[in-house]
Order: C-alpha cells, then structure tokens, then sequence
C-alpha cells in the first residue's frame, strides 16, 4: 500500500500582482503531511522603487521626499502634495505586522547628496521605530536630483529586499 500526502493547493485573488504570490510561496515550507505553512508570522517585506520629481517655474520650496511610515505604508511628497505610492508595494504587507524590530537604510548610487532634512545618515540602519524621511529640495533655479537604494531588514539580520528610489527637484526660470 502507498500513502500519498494530502496536497492542499492554494490559488491568490485575482488583483493580486504575479510577484506577491512568488514571494509568499518563496517564504511557506511544506510540512510532510503536505500542508504549507508559514516559516514565520512576519509580513511579507517588499519595496517597490519609484521617481519623485517636483519641477516647475516660480519662487517657491521645491521638495520631493520618500517616507518610509511606521504603519507600514511607503509614501511620497512632490511640492507640498503626499500621496501613497502604492497599496500592494508598502515596504510590508500586511501593514499591521510594520514594528520596530524592522530597519532601513540608504546608500547613494549617484547624484546629488539628499537634503539635511532626511532622518538617517548615509549607510546607517535606522529602526522603524519612527517614520524614515529622504529629502530632496531647493529654493534656487537649480537642479538636484539623487538617486539611492532603500534596504530593509529585521532584527539586525540580513537584507530582505531593496530598491532604488530617484528623487528630483527643479526650479525653472
């Protein structure tokens, strides 16, 4: 007699994007009665990457900035305008399991240096503890534009996932 394991498939909703269901199933181990279940009960860390440009003419702050939110959500502000740059690319899914014992860092790929404003020096882990700021602005009629990778890790561990974030400032004549 042969004993075949139960074998319990499960299929993501629809609106699910491809690369979440990739990750998730990267992260369950199968047990030997064939049953899948997580290797642990932390969200799912996933950073997306993005362009942030604030470019027109006129006196005024020209500011495009990235905030990496202790809620878990990843917004972006152009001028004086923030918006969520995408539900399914928060730096966790699900937001709630957003805690402290999570750390970001940057490090600059090329272009200019960001603003003082951002909360976190060049190459240093920073816990989530507080919500993660990286600026760039200017009043003058110049060009600054920054280009750097966002790493994420918990618990001091290696990195679970990076992307490069640009954020561009211009003010015109």
């Amino acid at each position: 007699m042969i004993l075949v394991p139960e074998i319990n498939i499960w299929t993501p909703p629809s609106e699910w994007p491809t690369w979440m269901f990739e990750r998730i199933m990267r992260s369950v181990s199968v047990f030997p009665h064939g049953s899948m279940v997580p290797e642990d009960s932390a969200g799912v860390v996933t950073v997306s990457g993005e362009s942030i440009n604030d470019v027109a003419a006129g006196a005024r702050l020209y500011r495009a900035a990235l905030v990496f939110r202790t809620d878990g959500t990843v917004d972006k502000i152009e001028n004086t305008t923030t918006t969520q740059i995408d539900s399914s690319t928060d730096w966790i899914i699900p937001n709630g399991d957003a805690d402290s014992t999570y750390d970001v860092r940057y490090t600059s790929n090329v272009g200019d240096a960001l603003h003082s404003s951002t909360s976190l020096s060049e190459d240093t882990w920073g816990a989530m503890s507080t919500d993660r700021f990286f600026e760039q602005r200017t009043n003058d009629i110049e060009q600054k534009t920054s280009t750097f990778t966002i790493e994420v890790r918990k618990d001091g561990g290696s990195v679970i996932d990076s992307a490069s974030y640009t954020l561009n400032v211009e003010r015109l004549l």
